[in-house]
């Protein structure tokens, strides 16, 4: 499909958060993937979720303006999703792309996705699979995809998360008509609003390309359990019954499964996770 003004969807913005140990140079990579794009978005917002080091602010400073980069600061940080509500009360358009700011797109992710909101109107969010590294994207260790069709969202978005988070491209009514990102389940705040968008009758989709390069380095699957994470995970159990999301024999295979892996040590932990993804070549 050729791009042009009839076969796109419409401006996308790009939606992302930096926090105080975010590293200069990965989001320098990050932003320029984004910079680089076949499809250029029309505006980048970026929110400052509480102080930042001279070193990150100077690298914001240093962004380029085009396409414009719309900068929201929040004094005091508030996590992921309170950043990402304040964040998309500021992006002008109805496509929203979401990204992090350690990671990289592929350079045709937008391009990928528009052209699916495009054949598809009554798409309301779009994600894709994760290729994740350590040291460099060309050297991936595993791949993380997730559930194709609407149909396989919704049933499998029960057992487990189904969107990789920085992939996906969502309408930004839908969101908000789904109650936005909630800031009661840190660390797991995009799985919330997935169920949340579930059950408003959100169309969803999964494209099996790989749309993002995620970094995995730095202890970052050691950052995810321990006994908050387990707690986190019993909460949002405990919310998605409660709210009709998940039924009794779906919320005893999340209590029973999920939330002891939370409590699992690291190297065990790692394993499993290899076991659930799909390795690369």
């Amino acid at each position: 499909m050729t791009l042009d003004s009839t076969t796109l969807p419409g401006p996308i913005s790009v939606l992302m958060a930096v926090y105080g140990r975010d590293d200069p140079a990965h989001l320098a990579q990050a932003v320029g993937s984004i910079y680089g794009q076949t499809l250029s978005p029309s505006e980048v917002v970026i929110v400052i979720d509480g102080p930042i080091r001279p070193e990150l602010e100077a690298a914001i400073r240093g962004l380029p303006q085009d396409p414009p980069t719309k900068i929201v600061r929040i004094a005091v940080n508030s996590g992921l999703g309170p950043a990402l509500s304040r964040g998309l009360l500021h992006c002008e358009h109805e496509l929203v792309a979401r990204m992090d700011a350690d990671d990289i797109c592929v350079p045709n992710r937008l391009e990928i996705q528009a052209l699916q909101f495009s054949s598809d109107p009554g798409l309301d969010i779009l994600g894709g699979s994760v290729s994740e590294f350590e040291v460099s994207p060309d050297r991936p260790s595993a791949i993380r995809r997730s559930p194709l069709t609407h149909k396989d969202i919704v049933f499998w978005g029960r057992l487990r998360c189904p969107f990789n988070h920085p992939t996906v491209m969502y309408k930004k009514s839908a969101v908000l008509r789904a109650g936005g990102y909630s800031s009661s389940f840190r660390g797991i705040e995009d799985y919330e609003l997935w169920g949340r968008l579930i059950l408003s009758g959100a169309r969803c989709g999964n494209v099996d390309d790989v749309l993002v390069h995620a970094r995995i380095g730095g202890g970052m699957l050691n950052r995810r359990r321990g006994a908050f994470y387990a707690r986190q995970e019993l909460r949002l159990a405990c919310h998605l019954f409660k709210i009709g999301f998940l039924s009794t024999w779906q919320f005893l295979v999340w209590v029973l499964g999920r939330v002891p892996l939370r409590l699992l040590p690291p190297g065990i932990l790692s394993r499993v996770y290899r076991l659930m993804r799909t390795k690369s070549p």
